[in-house]
């Protein structure tokens, strides 16, 4: 977590661009995507980063995608239900 936060603090917050959407790892080459980050760069990133990381080889981005989806549209469906049961109850 030390990493990281260094991370933002020091490196990426000197990245032109890089303060203009909510993603963590960014370009830093320069080039005209610096500050940003492409489909293929996060593949290319996600790639070393399983080979480093021991434990997360096998998951992909596109996965991992689709399975914080699957979680949020759960949290998002039960806070839905409990909304409605506070509506159904609510004095007009």
């Amino acid at each position: 977590m030390d990493k990281i936060f260094d991370y933002v603090k020091d490196i990426r917050s000197k990245i032109p661009g890089a303060q203009r959407h909510g993603y963590l790892f960014v370009t830093h080459k320069i080039c005209q995507t610096r500050g940003c980050l492409s489909y293929s760069a996060f593949g290319k990133f996600f790639g070393t980063l399983s080979k480093c990381a021991g434990g997360i080889e096998g998951v992909h981005a596109h996965a991992l995608r689709h399975h914080w989806n699957y979680i949020f549209s759960k949290s998002m469906d039960a806070q839905e239900s409990l909304l409605s049961e506070k509506l159904k109850f609510a004095p007009i």
